[in-house]
């Protein structure tokens, strides 16, 4: 999966230097790259007092 950075970003080339793809917020435009979603639930978030055990 390429990540996506600005084209003025110095990083660019640092990170093509790590052989990591990098693609540029120009070529990612004109591919129609969509964001990814991610949805991260908390392990220790405490239950609701109100909510009813299932």
């Amino acid at each position: 999966m390429p990540i996506r950075v600005p084209d003025e970003l110095p990083a660019v080339n640092a990170l093509r230097n790590e052989n990591i793809f990098v693609m540029t917020s120009t070529r990612a435009n004109i591919q129609n790259i969509r964001p990814l979603k991610v949805l991260l639930p908390q392990p220790n978030a405490k239950e609701d007092r109100n909510r009813k055990p299932v």
